[in-house]
């Protein structure tokens, strides 16, 4: 072999060298990295109450939903949870998780009387994890 190629050679291995010497590390460097599927100022010791408030404000429910009781674009979460509410249809159903799980991802199949048909569906926007602690700060309100 030449002088030339074995050069070369040599700078092509000691280059994949480093490249994969700077992965190694800055894959060690990520994992140890807390992974948050919320913000950072979230801890994992929060309450699922207190990640729900947290939902609630960041994905714009608190823009049309209120929880102290007051008239909005949307009805009021304060003290709903457990009770019996009224449908746009006429009928009543029981705010509880199943019916806060449906009207997250199918506002339109149980709406409430007097308010206007405009909230989003959440289908495949809220995680798991978010609907749960949704339901959890709901709940909390009663």
């Amino acid at each position: 072999m030449n002088e030339a190629f074995l050069r070369n050679l040599v700078g092509v291995v000691l280059t994949i060298a480093v490249i994969t010497a700077l992965g190694l590390w800055y894959g060690m460097t990520r994992s140890a990295m807390p992974k948050h599927s919320f913000a950072p100022e979230q801890a994992a010791a929060k309450t699922p109450e207190a990640l729900g408030a947290s939902v609630f404000e960041r994905k714009g429910c608190a823009g049309c939903h209120s929880v102290d009781g007051s008239s909005r674009v949307g009805p009021s979460l304060h003290r709903d949870f457990g009770s019996m509410v009224a449908l746009a249809d006429g009928s009543t159903v029981e705010m509880n998780e199943a019916y806060i799980r449906e009207s997250l991802h199918s506002p339109r199949a149980k709406a409430r009387p007097g308010f206007p048909d405009v909230m989003p569906s959440f289908d495949g926007v809220l995680s798991e994890r978010e609907t749960d602690a949704l339901v959890a700060y709901i709940a909390s309100l009663r």
